[in-house]
């Protein structure tokens, strides 16, 4: 995949856990540039968590992340190790 090799240069050189994510919602092209930075971060052996926002477009997903039941609130408060 050639997209895999050019996310590579992106891949955070540390071992932190990262969240990737998307709305169902999005442009086809931002769905597929999550997946394969996603995949990169897998492919190089670091954590990552990859979620798929059902119904959210762009810009609706950032509202998840204020919310500590939303999608990404939810992810960020399990990465840390903490409770809604």
């Amino acid at each position: 995949m050639p997209g895999v090799r050019q996310c590579t240069r992106a891949v955070p050189d540390r071992t932190r856990p990262v969240i990737v994510a998307h709305g169902s919602l999005e442009t086809p092209e931002f769905q597929r540039q999550n997946r394969e930075f996603a995949a990169a971060v897998k492919g190089a052996g670091k954590p990552v968590t990859f979620l798929i926002g059902q119904g959210y477009n762009h810009f609706e997903m950032f509202e998840t992340l204020g919310n500590p039941y939303g999608l990404l609130g939810r992810a960020m408060l399990a990465q840390m190790k903490l409770k809604a």
